[in-house]
């Protein structure tokens, strides 16, 4: 989902993982088409391919998170962009997105299309079924987020097994069209 954000606002204590591989799965929502794209094909196949955890500073370098703030200043640096957006001419803002995006969209229409097949087999081999079970504690612990709000913010938790954080450790903003 990130690669598709706007803004991307990460705690410094934010941890991220690709598990695709390790579930025995593979990327989906575009991401074999914009990781590559984004970060270029090596650092892409280390993400997809090797699906280690990784922290906010790493994501930073990478271009997957817009910034690397405090985790007490999270949720205020997030709505303080929204607040920067909101005052902005909406068609104008909206215009502008929609012709970044352009020029992507058939190919990342493309890439979403042939992931959910490929997703769909691999979800019901037998491979995904043994891996997902045995791996779900280890994504647990890793976290990425958990839910949106009405503004797009996702809220992850620091990640020990059934505990969460008092607050979030990344926040995604995404303007809608």
């Amino acid at each position: 989902m990130l690669p598709h954000c706007d803004f991307v606002y990460a705690g410094e204590s934010a941890k991220f993982q690709l598990p695709f591989v390790n579930l025995a799965l593979v990327p989906e929502f575009g991401s074999s088409y914009l990781l590559p794209l984004r970060f270029g094909y090596t650092r892409a196949a280390e993400l997809i391919l090797l699906g280690g955890p990784f922290d906010a500073s790493r994501a930073a370098e990478l271009g997957l998170v817009t910034q690397v703030v405090p985790d007490q200043s999270l949720l205020a640096t997030a709505t303080e962009t929204a607040r920067t957006l909101a005052a902005k001419p909406a068609a104008a803002v909206q215009a502008s997105k929609r012709l970044m995006k352009r020029p992507l969209r058939e190919q990342l229409e493309q890439a979403v299309k042939l992931e959910l097949e490929v997703f769909a087999e691999r979800v019901r081999s037998d491979d995904a079924k043994e891996h997902s079970w045995r791996s779900s504690r280890a994504v647990s612990r890793h976290n990425t987020f958990s839910e949106t709000l009405s503004i797009e913010l996702a809220w992850g938790g620091k990640g020990e097994l059934g505990k969460q954080s008092e607050g979030p450790s990344y926040l995604l903003i995404e303007l809608t069209n």
